[in-house]
């Protein structure tokens, strides 16, 4: 009698099982790399323009001075569409000192209870961005007013998504394709054991 062919789905079953936790793991793994690499890679960018802005801002006997009011102005601070960068400055309290025209009635989020330098998702005009907030100081180490910046968030954010659509996908196909292949190796174990059982019984009746 040959083994049912139940044991080569069983087979197939428990390997796909521990296949399928290492592939969830995988997945896992992959997002988390690629997430981490945009955000790093936004943070960079919001760190650069805030060491470009902050040096044309001085603190001078309480009050801050801008040494170079142009650089609120560039092309990027100025346009919504394309690639925009909105920046405002806001004292200690949240209120508006200076704000980019980009932002029009709009206003970048201030985190009252933050004090030191913050990087974190938020909404502007109905549009998702990364923002940073850090605070200016004087050259004794107290903190006047507040710089925050920040950068549309829509494609990386639509990048993460279409990844996370396609792992999505993916998985139960790779299930199903690993299933199959399962199979056939199961059935290539259990073979030379049919085999044996084949023998085995064929002798068996002989003797009797």
């Amino acid at each position: 009698m040959k083994i049912n062919l139940s044991l080569r789905n069983r087979i197939a079953f428990y390997f796909m099982t521990v296949t399928a936790l290492f592939t969830v793991i995988l997945f896992f793994v992959i997002y988390n790399i690629v997430n981490n690499t945009v955000y790093n890679h936004l943070d960079e960018d919001l760190e650069a323009e805030f060491s470009e802005v902050s040096k044309s801002i001085v603190v001078l006997n309480d009050e801050l001075i801008f040494t170079n009011s142009y650089e609120l102005e560039e092309q990027e601070h100025r346009q919504i569409e394309v690639n925009p960068t909105f920046i405002q400055i806001v004292d200690t309290a949240g209120n508006n000192i200076k704000r980019t025209s980009n932002l029009v009635g709009d206003n970048l989020i201030f985190n009252v209870n933050q004090k030191d330098k913050q990087f974190y998702d938020m909404q502007v005009g109905g549009s998702s961005v990364r923002q940073i907030q850090a605070p200016i100081k004087s050259l004794a180490g107290n903190i006047k007013a507040y710089l925050l910046i920040a950068i549309p968030l829509e494609e990386s954010a639509l990048v993460l998504s279409n990844l996370k659509y396609v792992l999505f996908v993916s998985y139960p196909i790779v299930l199903i394709l690993l299933f199959s292949v399962s199979r056939i190796i199961a059935g290539k174990i259990i073979s030379p054991i049919n085999n044996i059982i084949s023998t085995a019984e064929m002798i068996t009746r002989e003797n009797i």
